[in-house]
C-alpha cells in the first residue's frame, strides 16, 4: 500500500512549486494567514458518485492538512445507488455542501426550491457525452439520425432533448447501465459515457481513440451541460460564509496540486479515501489526465479554477433543460454568487 506521507509530501512539493498557488497560501488578504484559535468548523461535502479520482482535489487537500490549516474540518459523503442526491443531503441537514454532477437534477430541484445557491463547478467542459463505435460512430448531430442511444432509464429526457434540440426524431432509447460490454454487444449504436471511464476502458483493451471508437462530448452534438457543480445551503452560508470560503480556498489548492502530480493524487485516492470502491490507480491517474484538460478555460484563466459564469447558464445549458421539458428554470444570476470564489482568490 503506498505510503500517505510520501504521497503528501509530494503534493505538497508540488503544490509549493507554482506561484500562484503560493499566493494562495499566504492566507487572507493582509498577506498572512492568522493562528487559528477557533474550533474548526465542520462541513460535510456530499458527492453525487461514489468515491474516485474525480473528487482527488478534496481528497488532497484534506490530505495535506490544506482544509485545517483555514479553519475548517471536511468529512465526504459518497453519493451514487440509493444514497440522496447532494441536494436533499443539504436540504436534510446531513450535508452542507454539494457536488452535483446531474444537470438536470440541479435545475429541476432549484426550479422548486430557493435553499441552496451555486458556488463554483469543476469542469469547464463536461465530460458528458457519446461513445460509439466505428461500425456505426456518432460523431456529430447529423449521427444521431437513426441511431440507437443506450443509458439508464432515468436518463430518457435527457436523451429525448439531446434529440430535440438537434432536429432529430428518428431514433431509439434503449435502457441500460454504463457497461462499455452492451455497446460492444451490438444492443446500441452509442452510449451515454463520460472521458473519464468508458473510453478509458476501451483504450485499455487495446482500442484506438477515434479509429476504433469514438467518443463526442455533448458540446459537439449542441447540447451543454454541467458537471461537478459545487452548491452550499443557504442558511450554512449565511452563518459561516468565511468556512464557505475558506472550503474554496483549500479546494483550488487541493486541485492545483492534484492536477500537478495526478499520480500521486490517484494513489492517495485509492489508497485512503476510495478504498472500498475496488478502483484500479492506474486507471485512476490515467482518468484524472483526461479530466485535468476539461477543468481549464478562457474562464478560469480570467476568474480562476472553479468559476462559473451565469450567463453561460442561460445561453447554453438552459435551452437543452428546456428542450427536455423543464420548465420554471430559475434567473440564473440568482442561483449562482460568485464573490466566495473571488474572496477565496485574495
Amino acid at each position: 500500500m503506498p505510503d500517505h506521507s510520501r504521497i503528501s509530501k509530494r503534493l505538497a512539493a508540488a503544490m509549493l512549486t507554482a506561484a500562484a498557488t503560493a499566493a494562495l497560501l499566504s492566507g487572507c488578504s493582509g498577506g498572512t494567514t492568522p493562528k487559528n484559535t477557533a474550533p474548526a468548523t465542520p462541513i460535510n461535502v456530499a458527492f453525487a458518485f461514489t468515491e474516485s479520482v474525480q473528487d482527488s482535489g478534496y481528497f488532497v487537500a484534506d490530505d495535506a492538512g490544506y482544509y485545517a490549516k483555514l479553519g475548517v474540518k471536511v468529512t465526504f459523503t459518497p453519493g451514487g445507488g440509493s444514497s440522496p442526491a447532494p441536494e436533499v443531503a443539504i436540504a436534510s441537514g446531513q450535508a452542507q455542501i454539494g457536488i452535483e454532477s446531474n444537470t438536470s437534477r440541479l435545475f429541476s430541484y432549484l426550479s422548486k426550491a430557493d435553499d441552496i445557491v451555486i458556488i463554483g463547478q469543476v469542469f469547464q467542459e463536461a465530460p458528458n457525452g457519446l461513445v460509439s463505435l466505428k461500425a456505426r460512430p456518432v460523431r456529430n448531430p447529423q449521427d444521431l439520425d437513426g441511431a440507437r442511444i443506450m443509458g439508464p432509464s432515468t436518463n430518457q429526457a435527457f436523451v429525448a432533448g439531446l434529440m430535440k434540440i438537434n432536429d432529430v426524431t428518428n431514433y431509439s432509447f434503449v435502457p441500460g447501465g454504463a457497461d462499455i460490454g452492451a455497446l460492444q454487444s451490438g444492443q446500441a449504436d452509442a452510449m451515454l459515457a463520460f472521458a473519464t471511464n468508458q473510453p478509458v476502458a476501451l483504450e485499455k483493451q487495446g482500442l484506438t481513440p477515434d479509429k476504433d471508437f469514438f467518443f463526442t462530448p455533448f458540446d459537439k452534438l449542441n447540447y451543454h451541460v454541467m458537471a461537478d457543480v459545487i452548491v452550499v445551503s443557504k442558511s450554512f452560508l449565511k452563518e459561516h460564509r468565511d468556512a464557505v470560503v475558506a472550503f474554496l480556498k483549500a479546494s483550488t489548492q487541493g486541485w492545483k496540486a492534484a492536477m500537478k502530480d495526478p499520480h500521486s493524487a490517484a494513489q492517495l485516492t485509492v489508497s485512503k479515501y476510495a478504498t472500498n470502491q475496488g478502483l484500479d490507480a492506474a486507471t485512476q491517474e490515467i482518468s484524472l489526465q483526461k479530466q485535468i484538460p476539461l477543468m481549464t478555460s478562457p474562464l478560469t484563466e480570467a476568474k480562476g479554477l472553479l468559476a462559473v459564469d451565469p450567463s453561460v447558464i442561460t445561453s447554453k445549458v438552459y435551452p437543452g433543460l428546456e428542450a427536455a421539458g423543464l420548465t420554471g428554470l430559475p434567473d440564473a444570476s440568482k442561483v449562482v454568487d460568485m464573490s466566495l470564489l473571488e474572496d477565496a482568490q485574495r
